[in-house]
């Protein structure tokens, strides 16, 4: 009887150890931006309203002086970076960020997600900052016009179109979390 019992513990444990992992993968990269007055910038409060399915992107303009906020919903923001945002912590980043809420929440639970705006696998191969565009055909998905490939946001930006190799790189994505009328990218 008491065998039994190991081998019952054992597999248990094994199952455990070698069962999927609904967490999703972060880029290594470092990534921080911090909106304290998201009200202010509507393009990017539409994209975090909880089950919205839009998307924004978050570029930056004029040295850093401006931000600009575009979502798949047509509707476009622009705000001045202030010294106090500047004096927290300068944004970084890659090529800009996508933000959004998904229409269904993830494996992981979480619908708010936030991905750089470069196209991974063209910054892997040869550090170009190419930033990714939305599609007009289906709002969770962008396509990079170096390379063509089609990313999905909606499935942890894994490449949907015109994969190149086996080897293709999904989306960098990072932390995110909205609150308060204030959001914060970091990574």
């Amino acid at each position: 009887m008491m065998r039994q019992w190991k081998w019952a513990v054992a597999l248990a444990v094994i199952f455990l150890l070698s069962a999927c992992s609904s967490t999703p993968e972060y880029a290594r990269v470092r990534a921080f931006y911090r909106c304290t007055n998201v009200a202010a910038a509507p393009a990017l409060m539409h994209a975090l309203a909880p089950n919205s399915g839009v998307f924004c992107t978050i570029r930056f303009a004029g040295s850093m002086s401006y931000v600009d906020y575009a979502n798949t919903a047509g509707e476009r923001s622009r705000l001045n970076l202030s010294a106090a945002d500047k004096s927290y912590g300068m944004p970084q980043f890659i090529a800009g960020f996508i933000v959004g809420q998904l229409p269904t929440a993830t494996l992981s639970g979480k619908g708010l997600v936030a991905y750089d705006l470069v196209c991974p696998n063209c910054y892997a191969s040869s550090f170009i900052q190419r930033s990714l565009e939305f599609s007009t055909q289906d709002a969770t998905l962008v396509h990079c016009s170096r390379c063509h490939r089609i990313y999905s946001l909606a499935n942890e930006g894994i490449v949907v179109e015109n994969a190149q190799s086996g080897k293709d790189k999904k989306l960098y994505q990072y932390h995110i979390q909205y609150g308060n009328n204030a959001m914060i990218i970091t990574n």
